[in-house]
């Protein structure tokens, strides 16, 4: 497990916001994944991931992310990730997954 991570999770209704804390990497992200799919499973259709305070995303974490929004859209849900520091912002950009991810 990646010392410092930390997931903190909002859900109001059949809207969720997991805050990411720390670094999404390969030791992390099934630990978001995990929370991705708890709570679709528990009826959410809105979801957000807040990115203000994620350090660090690698390959593993764009991995989750992507099949975050599968899952949503399959779902007929909505899935978009909030506040990225330019750091992240620029590994969304470069992948290509800014313009299928970000909100607003």
């Amino acid at each position: 497990m990646t010392q410092g991570f930390e997931l903190v999770v909002t859900v109001l209704d059949n809207q969720a916001v997991i805050s990411v804390i720390g670094e999404l990497d390969f030791h992390s992200a099934p630990r978001l994944r995990e929370q991705i799919l708890q709570v679709l499973n528990g009826g959410v259709v809105d979801l957000v991931i807040d990115l203000s305070q994620m350090e660090f995303v690698d390959s593993s974490g764009l991995g989750v992310l992507v099949m975050g929004l599968k899952r949503m859209r399959d779902c007929d849900g909505s899935f978009k990730l909030r506040s990225p520091s330019a750091n992240t912002s620029k590994v969304l950009e470069v992948s290509g997954l800014s313009k299928l991810l970000l909100a607003g």
